[in-house]
């Protein structure tokens, strides 16, 4: 992530507010919610970069979810969010074990 780009653009958006007369940003607040938008954006775009071993470790917890609550399962909106969230959570320990790399966490950024 560029901060200096990301300073950048704040500080041009706070010179036009200034020029428009408007309340100014609060740099470090903005900066924040930059940041986090841009590590976010950077952990979505390595999931994608790594789909087939997204999709090898879904369907590892598929077959696993599967043997403890039958062939139908994920049946509903609830239970296919489990499997979300439990492949997740492999994947980013995953990640991290294999290519080092730390998964998105919001509470970095508040």
């Amino acid at each position: 992530m560029d901060k200096a780009a990301l300073l950048t653009d704040i500080f041009e958006r706070n010179a036009s507010r200034r020029q428009a007369q408007l309340p100014l940003l609060d740099v470090r607040e903005e900066l924040s919610k930059a940041c986090s938008l841009a590590a976010f954006h950077e952990w979505e775009d390595f999931k994608t970069s790594k789909k087939a071993d997204w999709d090898r470790i879904e369907a590892e917890v598929l077959q696993e979810m599967r043997a403890e609550n039958g062939p139908q399962f994920p049946s509903n909106g609830w239970s296919r969010m489990a499997v979300q969230l439990k492949t997740e959570e492999r994947f980013k320990a995953y990640a991290e074990l294999h290519y080092g790399t730390q998964a998105y966490d919001a509470s970095l950024y508040d």
